[in-house]
């Protein structure tokens, strides 16, 4: 199972996703995932040489946090079943229970390196970078330098 600090944190950043329709927010989630992806892929567990699966990570992480988030499911059974039975039509190649517990254990490292990512992109983002004057220029009362 994957710890449950790395899901928090994701699970916050998809918050400030959240829709109404749930096909939007389906769609949200996918997009997170594969915008962060190309860092976090080096953080996989890969024992196959094919470049190109027919259900791929993205598309399990994906699966895994909304129905963990949006469903409220915590067994990775109830889960796949969920996916299989309302999921095919956007994840048609989604293959049997043991493959998807397979692929999803081995993203463990890649869900806890999606959530390093967005903490640090929160702090960068509440972090207010402010030009430095040298020390022969005067600084103004309004050109503060608050740290």
């Amino acid at each position: 199972m994957l710890e449950y600090k790395h899901l928090t944190i994701i699970f916050h950043a998809i918050e400030s996703l959240i829709f109404k329709d749930k096909v939007d927010n389906l769609i949200r989630i996918y997009e997170l995932v594969c915008d962060y992806f190309n860092i976090v892929q080096y953080y996989r567990e890969r024992f196959s040489n094919n470049k190109h699966p027919k259900f791929t990570d993205q598309e399990v992480m994906t699966i895994y946090l909304y129905g963990v988030h949006y469903q409220e499911y915590s067994k990775i059974k109830h889960i796949h079943k969920f996916a299989f039975d309302y999921l095919e039509c956007r994840f048609s190649k989604i293959g049997s229970y043991k493959a998807f517990n397979n692929l999803l254990n081995r993203l463990r490292g890649a869900f806890a390196k999606l959530s390093e990512e967005i903490i640090s992109l929160r702090v960068a983002a509440s972090i207010k970078v402010y030009w430095i004057p040298s020390q022969s220029s005067h600084v103004q009362e309004s050109e503060k330098v608050v740290f």
